[in-house]
């Protein structure tokens, strides 16, 4: 689920442009932060990738990775945010910055999932709708 390009361990070597990585420790405790972020943070649907995302920050009180500037082998910047990104398809988790998040959400091109509008329902809604596919 995590792949080698966001592996802070499969560093140290220069990238042709900006990475975000996630730490060692959330390598070696995928399961605790995978089981966290399944209790917390929120779901969204990505316009650019046309998926389904989830989005947990400071996963565990730990800041989960780091961004790698273009031509830079270490990562310099703490990425506060774990995303688990294509959810339905090609599931892989990478760090990110809750301001960039933000900014994604504020125009639109990371949409939050809302709860279904049908009493007892506790599925999410599909996005842009107010039900679940189960009561559409």
């Amino acid at each position: 689920m995590i792949r080698p390009k966001h592996d802070l361990g499969q560093f140290p070597w220069a990238r042709s442009k900006f990475r975000y990585v996630v730490t060692p420790d959330v390598v070696a405790r995928k399961s605790d932060f995978f089981d966290y972020a399944a209790k917390h943070g929120a779901w969204y649907f990505s316009t650019d990738d046309n998926a389904y995302c989830h989005i947990t920050q400071t996963p565990l009180i730990l800041i989960p990775g780091a961004g790698t500037t273009a031509g830079n082998p270490q990562p310099t910047i703490a990425m506060d945010h774990l995303v688990i990104a294509k959810a339905d398809s090609e599931t892989h988790a990478y760090a990110d910055d809750g301001t960039r998040l933000s900014s994604l959400i504020a125009v639109g091109k990371l949409q939050p999932l809302l709860d279904c509008e049908v009493a007892g329902c506790f599925n999410l809604a599909v996005p842009g709708q107010l039900r679940c596919k189960q009561h559409e």
